[in-house]
């Protein structure tokens, strides 16, 4: 508890001189920063100013030659067409931003357009003057027209300059000013590259160039008026971020890097050294609270290894192993207690999974196996194979921990045949009561049926309509009862006790199955193919039932209108016989496939298809007792195949029948 207060102590120092040496490192990184960010705010309101300056005064000048040649027209107000178009490609041509110049009467009526052809069309020209006629903002005689997206001249400045002779508005001059072009006249004139520049009417952007493709930073946009326009006129100037990161220096970065390192620095070496006179008295008393605990616990320990050599064990393996521990000692501990199963089949190596945790890294446990003592005997353990791991994550060996489970054994091997006992007298209690029910039900059954078939046939004519109805469901419920008894007492009596087994004829069973079922084969006038079958090995009456059962269930199980056909094969499978039965009947449905085996199971009402439900109960239980298997495949409305084995005669040379 001392070492760990020490310990807690001077991290805790540690951590308060570096939060105080990085609390001033963010203080003086904080002001520097703050001088360099209001040095980049003073140069790009600097360079905002000049780009604004240059914009107006390129407008500005346009906008005066738009004006002097309003003038001329004034002056001279029967200018030919020719002369116009003349002075007009000369002013186009020394206004980069000019686009088109129009000429119109005082009502907006289109006179003269210079050039005659561009994007708007001479069609729609008339349109886009009637549309602007009611947008422009005037102010001594010049006006102003925001663009429209619908009239396709966005990012487009119209300037009209009133013409008046004698006092009298003439018409007008209107000026198409590009946009677009601005960045040519800003690269001439300013350093436009590190920026964006837009002109906005209000929320409406007029122009907006992205000439750079470069990322901007839009927090520091700059806006500032266009004094010689509309007041709603605004310049939105965006940095680029090229632009800003040019204007920064490494200094904040330095002083903030130099500042954390030097902090760490001097928490780690002031942690280090006053915990490096700890360390010694810790591992020492980690050491030997480690000795107690392994000298004193009643498991078993030992270490291994990356060759599985002994490097350790404590004295409880060494007494459920009968080794001294020091005997245990660089031994191959596998060779030494491992070398075998319980069943005394040799254990490789490679398949032991304490060794596998040298390999893997893993940790293996296992509660079923044996280690062997040093007389021979076998002590049953489990145990768990934990790794160990050095500085570095890599594999170093391993520990196993182990503990002597021989009274769990002897207590799950008496409750498990307490369990047992409990079972058969049970199951054969239960048969006992079936057999004996069955058998004494049988009497009252026959009276049943016999007298209920005697007033059926003498005395129905005095019964009504319901009593007829009645005793009809008497009839049947007693046929019903009888089925029932009878599968009941087939099923108490299928018992693989006393059974005698031996060879008869494939074929001549078969022969007696189709006998039996003659009947209900004629009624359904089924057809019944079948491979050769083999000499059989089992009890005849039995295997005789278990094919019948499944013949008459394919012959019974089949859809309103279709003609049974079933086939019975047989294939060698080893020291096995595969035979299956095939019909073209209903099919099961894949959620009944599990459960059709069970006692009593029936997938279909018994006034559709007569059945008890132990059918296939019997032949479960009459191929089980003939050590083999049964199953079953369907297709859903097109049929099903039941498939059993059973195993061949002895007899080293098998003949069919």
């Amino acid at each position: 508890m001392r070492l760990a207060n020490d310990e807690n102590t001077a991290y805790g120092l540690s951590v308060l001189v570096g939060l105080l040496l990085a609390i001033l490192t963010i203080y003086l990184w904080f002001q520097v920063t703050r001088n360099e960010e209001a040095y980049i705010q003073e140069a790009l309101n600097r360079q905002a100013a000049d780009l604004s300056h240059v914009i107006e005064i390129e407008l500005a000048k346009d906008i005066r030659g738009l004006r002097r040649m309003a003038s001329r027209w004034e002056v001279r107000s029967d200018m030919p067409l020719s002369e116009w178009q003349a002075d007009a490609q000369n002013y186009l041509q020394d206004v980069p931003l000019l686009e088109r110049l129009i000429l119109t009467n005082a009502d907006f009526q289109l006179k003269w357009a210079e050039p005659a052809s561009t994007s708007v069309a001479e069609s729609s020209l008339q349109l886009l003057l009637t549309a602007l006629q009611p947008s422009f903002y005037w102010n001594n005689g010049l006006g102003f027209a925001t663009p429209s997206d619908t009239l396709n001249v966005r990012d487009k400045m119209i300037v009209a300059v009133q013409l008046e002779t004698r006092h009298n508005t003439e018409g007008f001059l209107i000026g198409i000013y590009d946009l677009q072009q601005l960045p040519v006249v800003l690269r001439e004139k300013a350093q436009s590259e590190n920026f964006n520049v837009g002109i906005f009417a209000g929320p409406v952007p007029l122009f907006h160039s992205n000439e750079t493709g470069r990322p901007v930073d839009t927090d520091r946009t700059v806006i500032q008026n266009l004094s010689m326009l509309n007041d709603h006129w605004k310049i939105h100037v965006v940095p680029t971020q090229d632009f800003l990161t040019s204007q920064k220096t490494t200094l904040p970065l330095l002083v903030f890097l130099t500042g954390l390192i030097l902090s760490l620095i001097t928490a780690i070496t002031f942690f280090l050294g006053f915990t490096a006179r700890l360390h010694s008295a810790l591992v020492a008393e980690t050491n030997t609270r480690l000795g107690v605990i392994l000298n004193t616990t009643s498991e078993g320990f030992f270490g291994l290894d990356l060759s599985g050599h002994t490097t350790f064990a404590n004295p409880a393996a060494g007494e459920m192993l009968g080794y001294k521990p020091e005997e245990m000692l660089n031994q191959p501990q596998h060779d030494l207690i491992h070398h075998h199963y319980a069943d005394g089949a040799i254990y490789p190596r490679e398949d032991c999974n304490i060794y596998a945790a040298l390999h893997d890294g893993k940790t293996h446990t296992e509660d079923n196996e044996v280690f062997w003592r040093k007389d021979g005997t076998a002590v049953p353990v489990e145990y768990t194979s934990q790794p160990t791991l050095g500085p570095n994550g890599e594999i170093t060996g391993a520990v196993v921990a182990f503990r002597d489970i021989s009274w769990r054994k002897k207590e799950e091997e008496e409750l498990k045949q307490k369990f047992v006992n409990r079972l058969t007298q049970s199951n054969t209690e239960l048969e006992r009561f079936a057999y004996v029910a069955s058998h004494d039900m049988q009497e009252p059954i026959r009276m049943i049926t016999s007298f209920s078939a005697i007033i059926a046939k003498d005395y129905a004519n005095i019964l009504d309509k319901t009593g007829q109805q009645y005793l009809k469901l008497i009839v049947d419920s007693g046929k019903r009862l009888k089925d029932l008894v009878e599968d009941l007492l087939e099923h108490s009596r299928v018992d693989n006790r006393g059974i005698t087994k031996a060879d008869f004829s494939g074929e001549t069973a078969l022969r007696g199955v189709l006998d039996n079922l003659s009947e209900l084969i004629h009624e359904r006038n089924a057809k019944i193919t079948h491979d050769p079958l083999p000499i059989l090995y089992g009890n005849p009456v039995q295997i005789m039932r278990l094919i019948q059962n499944l013949v008459g269930n394919a012959v019974k199980y089949q859809p309103d209108g279709r003609t049974p056909q079933v086939h019975i094969s047989c294939e060698s499978d080893n020291n096995n016989w595969h035979l299956s039965i095939s019909d073209n009947g209903m099919g099961i449905k894949p959620e009944f496939i599990n459960e059709i085996f069970q006692p009593f199971r029936r997938l279909h009402t018994w006034d559709k298809i007569a059945g008890t439900g132990l059918g296939l109960s019997i032949c479960k239980k009459i191929v089980e007792n003939h050590n083999g298997k049964i199953w079953v495949t369907s297709d859903y409305g097109q049929g099903s195949t039941f498939h059993f084995s059973l195993s061949k005669p002895p007899a080293a040379e098998v003949k069919t029948s």
